[in-house]
């Protein structure tokens, strides 16, 4: 309560340079908390987008540069749309592999 707070400051004016109660910066506080988780989630938005991005121009460029392969497949006989699973599969994989690495890395890296 406040009667206990006033006795205290009472007690430590002279003794302490100055007394502060968190109570007392809150509102800031909460304030403050709500900015950092816009700021994070807005970065966490960003690097989404650019790891999204990042995925599909690997991929196009791997399609790109496999067109051969596509074309040994299809002569194959698989049809476009199992050779888009196979494309698919490998993307997934390749982001599975990254996630991953990127929870590992989080392990270690938190640690320090």
């Amino acid at each position: 309560p406040r009667e206990y707070k006033d006795r205290v400051y009472e007690k430590l004016e002279g003794i302490a340079p100055e007394v502060w109660d968190f109570r007392d910066f809150k509102a800031d506080l909460k304030r403050t908390s709500d900015v950092m988780d816009i700021v994070f989630n807005a970065a966490t938005f960003v690097a989404i987008l650019l790891c999204a991005f990042s995925l599909v121009a690997s991929m196009y460029t791997n399609i790109f540069e496999q067109s051969k392969e596509i074309g040994i497949l299809r002569a194959m006989g698989l049809t476009i749309f199992q050779i888009g699973k196979v494309y698919v599969y490998e993307a997934f994989i390749s982001s599975l592999e990254l996630v991953l690495w990127a929870c590992v890395l989080g392990y270690y890296s938190g640690g320090l």
